[in-house]
């Protein structure tokens, strides 16, 4: 008769000291990966352009467009469009596209947070915009247009305006508004103030129908704040 092998194999038990090793090298990979899951990314904006069309009852036609870099993977943008404390928007549209795409993809407005929708908040001073999509170290361009109104204050003969501008929660490298206006303002009567901690640069065309604001790196919700008065007959259809 066959006898059955009932022996067990043992192995020589870890010391002490190897115990401890091995339980602080898996705790500090288990932090380590925690880490990493956790890192956020990093997104920049190379560039920012706003043009305004300004009609003569006081409303701006307002695009935005701005190219910005992704490092990591961000699963929303966001932005902000200042209004102080009347002013109003309408008529939002949100577009957004890879560099390398042919055409934009129009955004929807939606509370499901799903890709390819955006959610409005009202905040004082101002609406926040955040924009859905899930992006990993790519460059994108996202362009966002509206009604702006009741921005344009009509007082005796002057049209005046106070408003900030260029709103994005990002570093941006340059950026530039530029305001087109019905007709041409005229020099002798008229005036700007143009506030911002970073440098900037005014320059009018030569029939002065358009100005154009520059701006180099701006910090993250820095603003470029406009005051301005004209000739209230620019404005003759502003009602506000």
């Amino acid at each position: 008769m066959f006898q059955k092998n009932t022996s067990i194999k043992r192995y020589p038990r870890l010391s002490t000291k190897m115990s401890t090793w091995l339980t602080a090298t898996i705790v500090m990979f288990a932090m380590f990966a925690g880490q990493v899951t956790n890192v956020q990314a990093e997104v920049k904006v190379t560039d920012y352009a706003t043009n305004i069309d300004i009609q003569d009852d006081g409303s701006m036609k307002q695009t935005e467009t701005f190219g910005f870099d992704v490092k990591g993977t961000e699963n929303e943008i966001n932005h902000r469009i200042d209004l102080g404390e009347l002013g109003k928007l309408t008529d939002l549209a949100i577009n957004m596209k890879s560099v390398s795409a042919n055409a934009f993809f129009p955004f929807v407005a939606s509370d499901s947070n799903e890709v390819g929708t955006y959610t409005l908040t009202e905040r004082e001073n101002g609406m926040d915009i955040t924009i859905y999509n899930t992006i990993t170290n790519a460059p994108h361009i996202a362009q966002i247009s509206g009604t702006l109104s009741d921005l344009w204050t009509n007082y005796a003969e002057w049209s005046i305006l106070k408003a900030n501008f260029l709103a994005l929660p990002y570093d941006t490298e340059e950026a530039s508004l530029t305001l087109n206006f019905p007709a041409a303002v005229p020099a002798d009567q008229s005036d700007i103030i143009v506030s911002s901690k970073a440098k900037t640069n005014l320059s009018w065309s030569e029939d002065r129908t358009s100005l154009t604001i520059t701006a180099e790196n701006l910090g993250a919700n820095e603003v470029i704040g406009v005051q301005m008065y004209m000739p209230v007959a620019l404005l003759a259809n502003n009602q506000t």
